[in-house]
């Protein structure tokens, strides 16, 4: 939870993932009202991955907004990849108060989950 701040856009940026390796991975990046309700899913989507697995499994940036704590997406592992840090924009589709951000790591495996990061929002896109 922060301060409230009217937004748009969301940036996340991992720095480190909890096991140490260069890997990030994520089930749900979900924005909170005051009540610390998810914000409405409508019209969300992610403008910007720096890296996702998309070639061994279709673990894509867009399963982080999907609203299935079965699903998440991965950075690229499969092939050469860069470490942190790693990055995703999202839209979440209209200006909306935001008072935190709840991230849902990735729940069959420990592998990626985020240790410390960043979080920026705007009105305006990044």
């Amino acid at each position: 939870m922060f301060p409230a701040k009217k937004a748009r856009f969301l940036c996340l940026q991992a720095l480190s993932s909890q096991n140490g390796d260069k890997f990030d991975t994520l089930a749900e990046l979900d924005a909170l009202d005051a009540a610390g309700k998810t914000i409405s899913h409508k019209g969300r989507k992610i403008l910007y991955a720096d890296s996702e697995e998309t070639l061994a499994e279709g673990d894509q940036a867009e399963n982080a907004i999907d609203n299935d704590p079965n699903t998440f997406w991965h950075t690229l592992w499969s092939q050469a990849h860069t470490s942190h840090p790693h990055t995703l924009v999202m839209d979440l589709g209209a200006k909306h108060v935001l008072f935190g951000v709840r991230l849902l790591p990735r729940q069959d495996s420990p592998n990626g989950r985020i240790k410390d990061y960043r979080m920026y929002s705007s009105i305006p896109p990044f």
